[in-house]
């Protein structure tokens, strides 16, 4: 399976580490770390109708490369410290993870993907509800609560069967 990071680049997010054959994490399991990310990434972005893996634009995959490093460097850190130094502490593991795991959310939502890579609106399914109270431009609108739902459903209130 093609990944958009290498272990050097896990290395380089993570240089308190010595990764080799006898440490924690090895080279073999920070390699499943890095494909565990890409597996995720791969799928955050094809929920938006990217196809993955992603070919185009440059900048895009650079950017995933350095996602993809700093989820597995987040996985190998928490491996080899798995606590906290103290109270108070901030380990450098568990803010990686946060950093990953936020930019995952931002993608699954549709945010961060660049312009000139297929978005998921194409794609979405059509709701089966409506609501009349409804702003906004198909094919999503925002209800009373801020969601995003369908604005021209295939069934509606009218709707002869």
């Amino acid at each position: 399976m093609a990944t958009y990071s290498s272990l050097a680049d896990l290395k380089a997010r993570a240089p308190i580490l010595v990764i080799d054959a006898e440490s924690t994490p090895t080279e073999q399991q920070a390699g499943i770390y890095i494909s565990q990310c890409n597996e995720e990434i791969n799928s955050a972005l094809a929920s938006q109708g990217v196809s993955v893996p992603v070919a185009v634009p440059d900048t895009f995959k650079r950017d995933l490369r350095q996602l993809e490093a700093t989820g597995a460097a987040a996985l190998a850190l928490l491996a080899r410290f798995p606590q906290e130094a103290g109270p108070g502490s901030l380990a450098q593991g568990p803010l990686l993870w946060r950093t990953y795991r936020d930019r995952l959310k931002e993608f699954r939502k549709g945010v961060g993907i660049p312009v000139g890579v297929s978005s998921g609106t194409e794609r979405s399914p059509r709701g089966f509800l409506t609501d009349e109270n409804a702003v906004g431009a198909e094919p999503l609108a925002v209800d009373a609560w801020g969601q995003d739902i369908q604005a021209d459903p295939l069934f509606t209130i009218d709707k002869k069967f």
